[in-house]
């Protein structure tokens, strides 16, 4: 990105110009960082779009003046956040201002591979499950997502009906945690921070009531443990 805003020339005045860059992330693109900074300032020189299995880039332009009627409070130190929050395409992307004379560039770089954040979990419920439970009864796994709000498990608005569900179905479907019985979620943005006098000081606390996801494992070589259930429970693993 830094290559691409140092050879970017404005071309478009008095316009707001939008560059989306989407990288699959299935296929690397052929010439590398290059490549892609070839084909975007070709695009934006033609106010084009670009699609292959790669890359995809989309160039729009709009009136300067209209972003500015929109975004009027340029000087406030919370501008360049919410506008960017406004006006990017997804969770976990990427952008920023370039200003070029008349011309204001906005570049939005949006991996479109999955968030690893799942990934990571699923190896921590593995490795969580199988070396600090003993095995020789029910065991409850309790994540808490410490500095991580849920919408940053998944790309998909959806995390919480199809991200918490693969993270069960992964849990659950191996032979080697049927010990399990069920699988918790919480997260520090979601609880309720209260504080407490105890022995004379003040002591905060974190309330998980009404905040809890989670699933029953149907599998349990234990039998169902009705934890959770049947609220949180997977129809069918």
């Amino acid at each position: 990105m830094a290559r691409l805003s140092r050879e970017l020339q404005s071309q478009h005045p008095l316009c707001l110009t939008t560059i989306r860059i989407e990288l699959p992330g299935q296929v690397q693109p052929a010439g590398g960082v290059d490549a892609i900074k070839r084909q975007v300032l070709e695009s934006y020189s033609k106010i084009g779009a670009f699609d292959s299995e790669a890359l995809r880039v989309r160039v729009e332009t709009s009136s300067l003046q209209e972003f500015f009627d929109r975004f009027p409070d340029t000087q406030s130190d919370e501008w360049l956040y919410a506008t960017f929050g406004a006006i990017r395409t997804r969770e976990g992307d990427y952008g920023y201002f370039i200003r070029r004379n008349e011309e204001l560039i906005f570049c939005n770089l949006v991996p479109m591979r999955p968030n690893q954040q799942a990934k990571k979990i699923m190896k921590l419920v593995s490795t969580t499950c199988e070396r600090q439970f003993s095995k020789r009864r029910p065991a409850l796994l309790w994540l808490h997502l410490q500095g991580l709000g849920p919408g940053q498990i998944d790309n998909d608005p959806d995390w919480a009906t199809q991200s918490l569900e693969m993270l069960a179905r992964h849990a659950f479907t191996s032979e080697r945690r049927d010990h399990l019985s069920s699988l918790v979620f919480t997260s520090d943005t979601e609880l309720d921070h209260q504080h407490v006098q105890h022995r004379g000081k003040d002591r905060r606390y974190l309330n998980a009531a009404g905040h809890l996801k989670g699933y029953d494992n149907k599998r349990c070589r234990f039998g169902t443990v009705h934890i959770l259930s049947p609220l949180f429970s997977l129809n069918a693993i």
